[in-house]
């Protein structure tokens, strides 16, 4: 379950991460406001580069435009601060869930509030080619307990599965792109999921399969446990829009929350709410991935695949119902590919694939392999070009060390976990966003024989950009 799942996306997002974070910098704002589908539009920092991987730069969702946001344009004030290289944004997201099986039966809901501020060196004159961003998150949940599923993996990539609610900065970075290198430095308190480790097409599944391979969770440092640290991207390749595009990535992130504290007997403590006091005092986690953005043809159909590794240096120990045991140097891998099935300018229904694995060290981490794979629809009936939907199925398979993992309430070990989701994703006037969710777990938390029954949840959630 998620209990050893650091959100992106996560935000990337996140979904805090996922969709919501602003991308960079508004070039647009360098020239005057004009009509107002002008003012609505926000490009991106990766607009001078058109077919680049969608993970160079400032990896997450685009920042909406100022027409679809709640409070719209406030009276020309989003444009002054745009002109000025800020941009503001808050997210409020809620998830209204009822399960059945698992555990235990559940009705509950969960809220996620994400502001996110963006800064903008070039526009505002100070520095070509810099950003920097800071994300301020607040979550809590009210009726009953959402962890009463026992999956592993996550069903709600909202849920950081810390019992309490949470309030802090989640992420400061400073990110300088070093001229027209192709490299780009960033570092601060960084929700790495943004970056590495993310499907790029997977879109908003409530699921943490779209966001991180199961055998990286409680490593990766993703919501709710950012860490500082420090990466560094190099993008190569041709200068057209459609030729392939390559991206070397490598990063470098305080492991403190899964090292084993001496002090305590457990791991941690977490790096979410923590500054830069005892930075790295624990534990240290690299990680370094490298892959190709290409085209189908001249009109688009791009695909990306990427191949990383990580490195959790130092110390973690595993608790489970048989016994404990303390292991050095956990690692793994990890692939994804990703393909749309339409030109760059299509509008009509179109389709994007997408999948990913993992592998970790049977003998160190939980789950030793996990993969995952969809497709998503967008604009799937003419009448509503900005809806979209999707499918996915994954399942994980787990260490058969008992010292390394017991499924939930038993001492069993090994066996798998599989789940499948499919939503509707209602687009609304005005920022605001409808999602209907169904999800079924198979075998949540593993285990040969699997002590717990499947678990099928509905969720609704509401998400509203102000």
């Amino acid at each position: 379950m998620k209990s050893s799942r650091q959100f992106s996306t996560r935000v990337s997002l996140s979904l805090a991460s996922m969709a919501m974070l602003a991308n960079t910098s508004m070039t647009a704002a360098q020239s005057a406001p004009a009509t107002p589908t002008d003012a609505q539009e926000v490009p991106t920092a990766t607009a001078d580069l058109e077919g680049a991987d969608p993970r160079f730069a400032t990896h997450g969702f685009v920042s909406p435009g100022f027409d679809d946001r709640l409070l719209g344009d406030l009276y020309g004030s989003r444009r002054a601060l745009a002109d000025l290289g800020l941009d503001v944004e808050l997210l409020a997201t809620t998830d209204l869930s009822a399960s059945s099986g698992g555990m235990e039966d559940f009705q509950t809901g969960q809220y996620l509030l994400d502001l996110s501020i963006t800064f903008d060196l070039g526009t505002a004159k100070l520095l070509d080619g810099g950003t920097i961003f800071a994300d301020l998150q607040y979550w809590n949940w009210f009726g009953d307990s959402p962890l009463g599923v026992g999956d592993y993996w996550g069903w709600d990539v909202m849920n950081p599965v810390l019992g309490d609610e949470i309030f802090q900065l989640s992420e400061l970075w400073w990110q300088q792109k070093l001229g027209d290198s192709g490299v780009t430095a960033t570092v601060g308190k960084i929700d790495s999921n943004r970056f590495f480790a993310i499907v790029p097409n997977a879109g908003p599944f409530l699921h943490v399969a779209d966001t991180e391979p199961a055998t990286m969770l409680g490593y990766l440092p993703t919501y709710p446990n950012p860490a500082f640290g420090a990466m560094v991207q190099w993008q190569f390749g041709g200068s057209e829009p459609t030729d392939t595009k390559w991206l070397a990535q490598a990063g470098i992130f305080d492991g403190s929350s899964a090292a084993y504290n001496t002090s305590t007997g457990s791991n941690g403590p977490r790096t979410g709410n923590r500054g830069l006091s005892n930075m790295f005092d624990g534990g240290t986690f690299v990680i370094a991935d490298f892959g190709p953005t290409w085209n189908l043809g001249t009109d688009g159909w791009r695909g990306n695949a990427t191949v990383g590794a990580w490195m959790q240096i130092g110390e973690t120990i595993r608790s489970t119902a048989v016994g404990t045991k303390v292991v050095d140097d956990s690692g793994g891998l990890y692939f994804t590919i990703t393909q749309d099935l339409h030109d760059a300018d299509d509008s009509a229904t179109r389709f994007e694939l997408f999948s990913q694995t993992g592998w970790s060290d049977p003998s160190k981490v939980q789950a030793e392999w996990s993969t995952a794979a969809g497709v998503i629809c967008r604009s799937p009936f003419a009448a509503r070009p900005d809806d979209c939907a999707g499918f996915m199925a994954g399942v994980t398979l787990f260490s058969d060390d008992p010292l390394v993992y017991t499924a939930p309430g038993s001492t069993a070990t090994g066996g798998n976990e599989g789940i499948f989701e499919l939503f509707y994703r209602f687009q609304l006037d005005r920022g605001i966003v409808l999602q209907p969710d169904v999800q079924y777990i198979s075998s949540p938390g593993g285990g040969d024989p699997s002590a717990v029954d499947g678990a099928f949840i509905a969720t609704l959630r509401v998400e509203v950009a102000f």
